[in-house]
């Protein structure tokens, strides 16, 4: 990986090194796991082939104040309430999104590719939305939707006052 010039052996190492407005760029086609992140950065797939493995359940990494995410793929299963809680604003530019994703805050899509579960594209064989929105707004921009039937889902708890959401 590396950030500007510097290289590193590893992505973990561009992380620990990485500071806020940094972009870290992937170089390697593999899996990775994704790591808390510092604040507001920007990870890219330098190569095709920069694979996210976010599968599980609960909260997939400590975001606190934003990043960026770029042309890569990201696996997020098919577990409930998995996503990035609590964190800052997220950005995904020409990303693949395998799965279904919660989402807790502010998110912006652009260019992306979204394989709902149940699709042959997503790997998973239960038919479910992309993604699920409890908190924060969402933009889609640009964006493409395989789905077997769900796309997305505005889920509202609110105390019943004003309007939960708009399209």
């Amino acid at each position: 990986a590396k950030i500007g010039t510097a290289t590193y052996p590893t992505f973990a190492a561009a992380v620990a090194a990485a500071q806020a407005d940094d972009v870290i760029e992937i170089c390697k086609a593999d899996t990775y796991t994704m790591p808390n992140l510092p604040a507001n950065i920007t990870i890219k797939g330098a190569v095709e082939g920069v694979v996210f493995n976010c599968e599980g359940s609960g909260n997939i990494a400590s975001v606190p104040s934003g990043a960026t995410f770029e042309n890569l793929t990201m696996n997020f299963g098919t577990n409930d309430y998995h996503g990035f809680q609590h964190s800052g604003e997220i950005t995904m530019k020409d990303c693949t999104l395998n799965g279904k994703l919660f989402n807790y805050n502010n998110m912006f899509f652009e260019g992306c590719t979204f394989n709902a579960p149940g699709t042959e594209e997503s790997g998973y064989s239960n038919k479910d939305y992309s993604m699920w929105i409890y908190s924060g707004n969402s933009t889609y921009t640009n964006c493409t939707f395989n789905s077997a039937g769900k796309v997305v889902n505005v889920y509202y708890e609110g105390n019943g006052g004003g309007t939960p959401w708009k399209v």
